[in-house]
């Protein structure tokens, strides 16, 4: 009278293209010009990200005509900070000169033609974490039990949360800056979908689609921070008196879910290998809160970098590797 669905999850996120980048020369002397990390042609965020999510559910009639259940997924991303030394020739952190009309300006971490030479490191950390859980009424529409359509209505809920963070080690001055971004995105909602599953001998097939309507509530903070402590207002880098701090607003959004599955009969437990995708249309993302625009040299009267509130398209998609039970 019921059902009970394990899936291990093997997902990739979109890559994220408005970090800071990250650049390297070819020797010690040269400037850093050479992408290595970051901006549109090496996003951050593409990582192989796991998780794992729990359908549990009873019918409510012995012809198993209406059922109700709950399901919850959560997706975690690597949180390991990425050093870069370039193999110890000249690196850098790009960004943008506003006092003197957008121009180029590197700082350079490693740079072997400065008196004395100067070595360090440059620490990248991009975190995308996603939870969600839902509760569900389902309703056969077509077929019998083995091969049916069902209607799936009900309400869902969903974090998703990421975190950039961006570390310059400037030696032998031991000089270190600190930029970290944050973005949460909170959503509650309704959905509605379609089920349909289909049955021949012991191997099966299942498609479902559904889409939620509701509110986003998306809030993002800036951080700055230098050691030794520099004179004041300078904080990190990116972060600035000018933009950090809470920005928070609300929005009418949905969310577009799909997934698909092979299934093998071993008794009452299927074994499954499927594939999901989760569109998230209007989210906040830490990396795109970084305005590059910074006023130098940094001062009191500094208005650049701007606050910025920022918000893209997103979307989850990979591998389900599942178990599932009837009972």
């Amino acid at each position: 009278m019921g059902w009970l669905d394990f899936d291990t999850l093997l997902w990739w996120g979109r890559g994220l293209t408005n970090a800071p980048l990250v650049t390297g020369g070819a020797n010690t002397t040269d400037l850093p010009t050479n992408p290595l990390l970051g901006g549109s042609e090496n996003p951050v965020g593409t990582d192989l990200m796991f998780g794992l999510r729990a359908d549990l559910g009873f019918w409510l009639d012995d012809c198993q005509n209406y059922g109700v259940g709950g399901r919850a997924w959560g997706i975690l991303s690597d949180s390991q900070e990425k050093i870069i030394t370039n193999g110890g020739n000249s690196t850098g952190i790009q960004f943008f000169n506003a006092a003197n009309f957008g121009e180029t300006t590197f700082l350079r971490v490693n740079n072997g033609n400065a008196i004395p030479p100067t070595t360090g490191t440059i620490g990248v950390l991009s975190d995308v974490d996603v939870f969600s859980g839902e509760l569900y009424l389902r309703s056969r529409l077509l077929g019998d039990r083995v091969n049916r359509t069902d209607l799936l209505t009900g309400y869902t809920f969903l974090r998703l949360d990421s975190e950039y963070q961006l570390r310059a080690n400037i030696l032998p001055a031991n000089v270190t800056t600190l930029d970290r971004f944050t973005a949460y995105n909170t959503f509650h909602g309704g959905h509605l979908g379609l089920a349909n599953s289909m049955s021949r001998g012991r191997f099966g097939f299942s498609l479902s689609g559904k889409v939620a309507l509701g509110n986003m509530e998306s809030t993002t903070f800036g951080f700055g921070n230098a050691t030794p402590a520099p004179p004041a207002p300078i904080l990190g880098l990116f972060a600035q008196p000018s933009n950090v701090g809470r920005i928070t607003r609300n929005n009418f959004t949905f969310i577009p879910e799909m997934n698909a599955k092979m299934r093998y009969r071993l008794g009452r437990a299927d074994l499954g290998v499927g594939y999901s995708l989760v569109v998230l249309p209007d989210v906040a993302m830490a990396p795109s809160q970084i305005d590059q625009y910074i006023d130098v040299p940094f001062g009191a009267m500094s208005v650049s970098p701007h606050p910025k509130f920022n918000t893209e398209a997103y979307f989850l998609h990979g591998l389900d590797l599942g178990l599932s039970f009837r009972f």
